[in-house]
């Protein structure tokens, strides 16, 4: 019993012992440790210690300097194109090649067409215009049929060839085609000799306008044309018979009835001829009566300028 009282004892001072040792190792200070000397000096042999350079940093190399370039020279801005001018056409219009009534028409305009106006002539009375079917591509258009919304003056001055001779040129065939009869007699042909130019007035009467739509034809098609007269009297004009008219028998039934004064009469009709050929066609009005005037019996008065008409 007593020995293991004692073995027992032993147990306990040993437990002791141990926990003593290890409270001491934790709370002992800790220790300096002594730098190490990498590099051991022989006995003897004084210590040389080799400080470490570090290398400056490279000098930048700078940047290249462009050389300095010229601004480029300034362009001439392009000159502006104009812009197109044009004129309106106010009456059915006769295109000619050139401006006066005795050069050939090329063709015709309606109302309310428009063509580009490329100069006028010397008197500001003939627009110069882009047409395709003339030579050069350059007509002629009256200013009593179309109006021009700039300045006249500003438009270049064109010169146009030569008028050919004033005149009807004779007929290129004398055989009549097949078709509805013709109440008028047949023409003799177109006269050799002009018409004389037609007066201002007659007993009056004022032409304002004279013009031919469609101004070639096939034989006996409607040749459409319109025109206007003032009666610029005090009293009223009497006549047998107004409007379009050749001097070789064709003549169409317009207009008969009498003009009181200061009366403006606008009208739109339509002539047939059958013969082909090239004829002179004008307003005309013949003062006798309505039958005599319409068979060529009577001479007619001419009241505006000529429009050659071809009938094929």
């Amino acid at each position: 019993m007593l020995a293991i009282v004692g073995m027992f004892a032993l147990a306990l001072a040993g437990v002791g012992l141990l926990a003593l040792a290890v409270f001491s190792l934790l709370n002992e200070p800790p220790q300096t440790v002594a730098p190490t000397v990498t590099a051991a000096a022989t006995a003897g042999e004084q210590v040389v210690f080799v400080p470490t350079t570090t290398p400056a940093p490279p000098t930048a190399t700078p940047e290249p300097t462009a050389e300095p370039t010229e601004p480029p020279a300034a362009t001439e801005p392009p000159s502006a194109t104009p812009e197109p001018q044009f004129v309106s056409v106010i009456l059915p219009a006769n295109v000619r090649s050139g401006p006066g009534t005795t050069y050939p028409t090329l063709g015709g305009l309606n109302t309310g067409d428009t063509a580009a106006v490329v100069g006028r002539d010397s008197s500001g009375a003939w627009y110069a215009i882009e047409y395709e079917a003339a030579v050069g591509g350059v007509a002629w258009l009256s200013n009593l049929v179309s109006t021009f919304d700039g300045d006249v003056n500003s438009l270049p001055v064109i010169e146009a060839s030569a008028a050919p001779p004033a005149g009807p040129a004779g007929p290129t065939s004398t055989t009549a085609p097949a078709g509805p009869a013709n109440t008028s007699p047949p023409p003799a042909g177109p006269s050799a000799t002009p018409p004389p130019a037609p007066p201002v007035v007659a007993r009056g009467l004022e032409a304002k306008f004279f013009t031919v739509k469609n101004p070639t034809v096939a034989a006996g098609e409607l040749i459409w044309f319109q025109f206007q007269v003032v009666n610029n009297s005090a009293d009223t004009v009497s006549f047998g018979m107004l409007g379009a008219h050749t001097d070789v028998g064709f003549t169409s039934k317009s207009w008969n009835e009498a003009l009181t004064a200061g009366r403006s009469l606008t009208h739109e009709d339509h002539i047939k001829i059958t013969t082909p050929g090239t004829y002179q066609l004008y307003l005309g009005v013949c003062f006798n009566d309505s039958n005599s005037c319409v068979t060529g019996a009577q001479a007619w008065e001419r009241l505006s300028h000529y429009v050659t008409v071809t009938v094929q």
